[in-house]
């Protein structure tokens, strides 16, 4: 990818090695680093914001050497100082500056859309950490090769009079000098813990690591093996950084749980590539199972080149990527996936790229109910290979119907053995030859050919010729009835009848088990005209049931000319039209009124409680919040990333909360986010934006305010009660007066 420029200028004022001579102190591992932010208008930055620095061998190598991120605020004109390897307990590694190669300084805000601003080169001040290695031998002090005191190094001296003997240093060999006059501890320390050096000289106990009879713990006191790490572990290889063990989940505990289990990433489109391997349990009959997710996440928070991999009879077949507005996100399943006593694991995340630090903490888990506020950029992910509970196994399909299916070709390098009265479609391409049959090519035929008039029998062990009646054929010797026929007979003439229990017949009712077709030719008749005339209780005329996967119950279609209607509802008392459940319109929905009809909240059994829709003679979105204002009184506003892609011509509120102040709009909406300024520190204010529809769809339908009715509607009404015009003035019956008199509004 190309590295793109920003508008965001950082200006190098001094960066300078932060060197102390203390005696005992090490020299401190950090860079002063002072800078200048400025917006795409020039325009200092202002208050808080993370910025990540990274260190690079060259100016275009898109692996750090090391990086970190600190939360920087900015004076009034946009400066800002940090000190680099403030954000880490051991500061920047020295031997950074050990092999006196060039290095380059990239910065990128973070969390942004922004990308990371042309690299600095660095000048030759934070080389001077190198300094901090001058006394030392390998990195090592001297003292490290002084030889120790040995026994052999000694020679016994008896005082007179005594039985003392005094050590005596040989003069071949060097003493070691004492780097501490005395070693302290706190005194803190518990059994089995491991001491570390908390100064020059001086030991403090770390809780985290134990050695218990040989087995080293870390996180834990009570380690079983000879190294037990408890909590996420993490490898660095030359491209990649790998983490195991990173979070554990459990559905349901007992019994079982309902909904998509949302994992939360610690990153936000971080321009990584990642692959996550889960692994799971299943307490019912699904076992074990894994499942491998692979996809790259760009600093847009889209998810490109996503798959996944399933092993073993996985509970889901929903995989999705997406976010949360201020986390990445992976889902399992959906509001629907049941989940039987179970666990789920984070085995191990693989980042590669940019932003492969961070990756093994701050992941949480939880199980959703409902999906609302997720953002999905991967679509469903489909697996090539899926195995159901049930064990079926499908290629190419997620609801295999046999123990093997494959959805598209396959190739056999053997034979494939096939059971009784099973068939196998397609070209036949070689053959054993059988009794009184040859083969050739892919053509089977008689090993002799017949004479005329002879007919091709069957001896019981062979086909063979034998001569039949005149002309070649044979005499019928007895018809038997077919199916819906009956009669029949093995003499003489011989009659076959419909069977009148299995064939419809017109004057009764009939159930039909194969579809039918009705079909009228002549202008202006309705094909098929269905009535229920029993008054005496609620009836149906049509009722249309489809049990098949994702079927149909009724289709109405009518394409020849603009007053085409696909399916008509009438109702002159009741309603014209009822839907239990989801409606999708893909085209415009025009009405005389809306509202939402919920039952009452203060009285639900007893009550219902209405809200108009809101109505404007554009394609209008309104959009609103609550910002808390920084100390400079001011807010930047983000908003979602398809918000310019999907509105113009924009209009603002502003409301102050619980007191006022001349609060404005310090900069109109631009990169998906507006600002807000003249407030006074940590006030609220209330906000609305709005803007104009520009999408494609709404581009190519824009609904027209005022709009002449067309010259056959003209003297018809949408409501004609309403203007003293009878029922049959209705605009419907403009374009089908066929319909006067079979409505009941028109009788």
């Amino acid at each position: 990818m190309n590295r793109m420029r920003t508008s965001l200028t950082v200006c190098l004022f001094a960066m300078a090695a932060a060197v102390a001579q203390v005696p005992e102190v090490g020299v401190p591992r950090l860079v002063n680093f002072s800078g200048v932010l400025k917006d795409q208008t020039g325009k200092p930055r202002t208050g808080p914001l993370a910025l990540t620095f990274a260190l690079y061998d060259d100016q275009e190598s898109r692996i750090p050497l090391w990086q970190e991120t600190q939360s920087v605020t900015m004076d009034e004109q946009g400066h800002y100082t940090v000190q680099l390897g403030g954000a880490m307990p051991d500061g920047i590694p020295m031997d950074l500056f050990a092999s006196g190669k060039a290095l380059w300084l990239g910065i990128r805000p973070t969390g942004g859309n922004e990308p990371e601003q042309p690299r600095s080169l660095l000048v030759s001040v934070p080389y001077a950490l190198k300094a901090a290695d001058a006394d030392t031998l390998g990195g090592k002090p001297a003292s490290a090769y002084v030889l120790a005191r040995s026994e052999s190094a000694t020679t016994a001296v008896s005082s007179a009079g005594t039985s003392e003997s005094v050590a005596q240093p040989n003069p071949l060999q060097l003493l070691p000098q004492a780097a501490c006059a005395s070693l302290t501890a706190d005194g803190a320390a518990t059994a089995n813990q491991v001491a570390i050096y908390s100064g020059t000289c001086a030991l403090t106990e770390q809780t985290s690591f134990v050695n218990l009879s040989g087995h080293v713990g870390i996180g834990t006191t009570a380690p079983d093996t000879p190294l037990e790490v408890n909590g996420p572990m993490q490898t660095v290889s030359a491209i990649t950084n790998n983490y195991y063990d990173v979070i554990g989940f459990t559905p349901s505990r007992a019994g079982t749980a309902t909904g998509t289990v949302k994992f939360t990433m610690p990153k936000f489109g971080s321009d990584t590539m990642v692959q996550i391997y889960i692994r799971g349990y299943d307490y019912s009959s699904l076992g074990a199972w894994q499942v491998i997710v692979a996809g790259y996440n760009d600093s847009n928070h889209t998810w490109y080149h996503d798959s996944v991999q399933f092993s073993g009879r996985v509970p889901f077949t929903s995989v999705r990527l997406g976010n949360d507005g201020a986390h990445d996100v992976l889902l399992l399943g959906t509001t629907s996936t049941a989940w039987t006593d179970g666990m789920i694991e984070i085995a191990e995340v693989i980042a590669a790229f940019d932003g492969t630090t961070g990756w093994g903490t701050r992941w949480t888990a939880a199980l959703l109910t409902s999906e609302s506020g997720l953002t999905i950029t991967s679509g469903t992910l489909t697996p090539d290979i899926y195995t159901n509970a049930s064990g079926k196994i499908g290629i190419g399909t997620q609801t295999p119907a046999a123990t093997l299916e494959v959805n598209g070709t396959a190739k056999l390098d053997g034979l494939a053995t096939f059971a009784a009265g099973q068939m196998f479609p397609g070209t036949l391409t070689g053959a054993t030859t059988g009794g009184g049959l040859a083969v050739s090519s892919s053509t089977v035929g008689l090993t002799t050919s017949c004479a005329t008039g002879q007919v091709l029998s069957w001896s019981g062990s062979a086909w063979q010729c034998a001569s039949g009646g005149g002309g070649g054929g044979g005499a019928i010797t007895g018809v038997t009835a077919g199916t819906d026929l009956t009669g029949g007979g093995t003499s003489g003439p011989v009659t076959l009848s419909l069977n009148t229990t299995l064939v419809p017949q017109l004057a009764s009712p009939n159930t039909f088990t194969s579809s039918q077709t009705v079909t009228a030719s002549t202008p202006a008749v309705t094909a098929l005209s269905i009535t229920a005339t029993d008054t005496s209780a609620a009836n149906t005329a049509v009722d249309g049931l489809a049990d098949g996967p994702n079927g149909t119950g009724v289709i109405g279609e009518a394409d020849s000319g603009a007053s085409s209607v696909g399916v008509w509802g009438l109702s002159a008392s009741g309603l014209a039209g009822l839907f239990s459940g989801n409606v999708n319109v893909t085209g415009s929905l025009s009405k005389s009124g809306g509202s939402f009809k919920i039952d009452d909240p203060i009285d639900p059994a007893n009550k219902y409680l209405y809200h108009s829709f809101v109505e404007s003679p554009d394609m209008k979105n309104i959009y609103d919040g609550v910002a808390v204002l920084d100390a400079n009184g001011a807010a930047v506003i983000q908003l979602p990333a398809w918000f310019q892609a999907l509105n113009s011509d924009f209009r603002y509120q502003l409301t102050c909360v619980g007191a006022f102040a001349p609060v404005y709009i310090s900069q109109e909406v631009s990169n998906n986010q507006f600002g807000i300024a003249g407030g006074k520190a940590g006030m609220k204010v209330s906000w609305q934006v709005t803007g104009i529809r520009q999408d494609a769809w709404a581009n190519a339908n824009r609904i027209p305010v005022e709009q002449d009715k067309r010259e056959q509607e003209r003297g018809y009404y949408l409501h004609p009660e309403l203007f003293g015009a009878p029922p049959d003035r209705n605009v419907l019956f403009a374009d089908h007066p066929e319909m006067l008199g079979k409505s009941a509004a028109t009788k």
